[in-house]
C-alpha cells in the first residue's frame, strides 16, 4: 500500500541560533549563574539552556543555545538551522532542515488586494 500526504499548509519558523541567543541573553540579564529556563518560542513552549561542551568534564563550560520541545511523540531537541512546524491540531514539533526541504513548498504570502 502508498500514501500520499494531503495537501495542508502550516505555520512554520526557521530557528536561527541568533534569536536563541536573544532569548537566553533576555532571560540571562541580572541572573547569574542560569542554567537553563521555559520560554514561549512562536506559540510553543520550550526550554532553552546552554549546551555543555563536554558533559563528562563540568570544568569545560558550555556551548551554544539550543531548546528542547515537548511533542506528541515526546522531548525533542529544537536547534537552530531546523524548523519550527505547528501542526494542524496545533502541536508542535521540530524538523531538520533537509526534510523540510524536501518534504514541504513555501507558500508565498498572499497578495493585499487594492480597495
Amino acid at each position: 500500500m502508498k500514501a500520499t500526504k494531503k495537501p495542508v499548509t502550516i505555520n512554520c519558523w526557521l530557528i536561527t541560533q541568533e534569536e536563541l541567543d536573544y532569548i537566553w541573553n533576555k532571560a540571562a540579564i541580572g541572573m547569574p549563574g542560569l542554567l537553563e529556563f521555559g520560554s514561549n518560542l512562536h506559540g510553543a513552549n520550550v526550554w532553552i539552556y546552554r549546551e555543555r561542551i563536554d558533559e563528562y568534564d563540568k570544568r569545560k563550560g558550555f556551548g551554544k543555545v539550543v531548546s528542547r520541545i515537548k511533542t506528541l511523540e515526546g522531548d525533542m531537541l529544537l536547534d537552530a538551522g531546523n524548523y519550527l512546524l505547528k501542526g494542524v491540531l496545533g502541536e508542535f514539533y521540530p524538523c531538520r532542515a533537509d526534510i523540510f526541504k524536501k518534504t514541504y513548498t513555501i507558500v508565498p504570502p498572499k497578495k493585499k488586494s487594492k480597495e
